[in-house]
């Protein structure tokens, strides 16, 4: 009689054991593995992520991938409640069969918010609704982008000229994250985050962006913010740089160069991203001098993207990884 109870208590919780099984989604690697290597291109109010196949991918019972997002990191649950957990922080409506997938909404079918940090990976799913465990997790925040083209050339930035109204200085605005140009007058040093001065000794007649703390014309001024930069390099490449650099590899000076994109850290630790557009760097215009005459400037053009989140080092759009 006790070895058949013993055995009774052996099939419960076999039985027990099965059931939670079959009501978990997610199984081993074994036998479904995730999709590798996951990243991702901010938009201002889009995030897209694309990865590499899973293992699994030319199964004849593999169904596509999901999506999760959620404002808290999730790539370690293993949902034991039939994947409701799961479910509702799934993106796509139907499995995705490519290798690539544009979040614009939360679980919630609520539009993604500029500001806001969200958490994605994707999880490979069978056809019997098993799921695999999280690729690896990114995070990011949609953010504010813009250009510093008005429409006005007289609001471009130009080198710093004493004799002139051209507009020499760039500030963003910490709530809304866009930008504006200002003249170089000690009323708007609380505002200004970089300069453009003309390079000192150029043989190209070339600018600089110059933090505040380092322009020699504002030695005088009560405020003179700190503002680092990294050139990242040229064309999309550079613009899709998602990590920002170590601060301890920035300077407070970078010469401006065509199609190259510059990573900025500010004194109160905001992270901006500046593209000098192709053709944006114009030599030599001319601009009328407050007193008569003329005089050779350097204007630029850019555009730029803005974290509104503090001291969050992502950039827009960009590639996913750590910090």
């Amino acid at each position: 009689m006790k070895h058949l109870s013993l055995l009774l208590i052996m099939l419960v919780s076999l039985s027990v054991f099965v059931g939670c099984s079959e009501d978990n989604p997610i199984v081993p690697v074994t036998s479904l593995s995730p999709p590798t290597d996951v990243v991702m291109v901010t938009g201002e109010f889009s995030i897209t992520l694309s990865w590499d196949a899973s293992t699994f991918e030319s199964a004849a019972d593999f169904e596509g991938y999901n999506v999760y997002v959620d404002t808290t990191s999730i790539a370690s649950v293993s949902d034991s409640t039939g994947a409701t957990f799961l479910e509702a922080r799934k993106v796509n409506t139907t499995p995705v069969v490519t290798r690539s997938f544009t979040v614009t909404q939360d679980g919630m079918g609520m539009d993604l918010v500029r500001g806001q940090k969200y958490y994605l990976h994707v999880r490979s799913a069978r056809a019997d609704g098993k799921l695999s465990i999280a690729s690896n997790e990114v995070d990011t925040a949609p953010r504010p982008e813009g250009s510093n083209n008005t429409g006005d050339t007289a609001l471009l930035m130009y080198d710093f000229s004493a004799s002139t109204s051209t507009r020499s200085a760039y500030g963003w605005d910490r709530f809304a994250g866009t930008g504006a140009p200002f003249s170089t007058n000690e009323a708007n040093a609380a505002e200004i985050d970089f300069f453009m001065v003309e390079e000192a000794n150029s043989v190209d007649d070339g600018s600089e962006f110059v933090s505040p703390a380092q322009a020699s014309f504002t030695s005088g001024w009560a405020i003179r913010n700190e503002t680092l930069f990294k050139d990242l390099g040229a064309g999309d490449d550079a613009w899709n740089t998602s990590i920002a650099p170590d601060v301890a590899d920035m300077t407070t000076k970078v010469k401006v160069i065509e199609d190259h994109t510059y990573a900025l850290y500010t004194h109160d630790m905001q992270w901006i991203k500046v593209r000098v557009i192709p053709g944006g760097l114009e030599l030599n215009v001319e601009v009328n001098q407050s007193g008569g005459g003329t005089v050779n400037l350097n204007r630029v053009t850019f555009d730029y993207a803005y974290q509104l989140i503090n001291d969050y080092g992502r950039f827009k759009p960009g590639l996913g990884g750590a910090n």
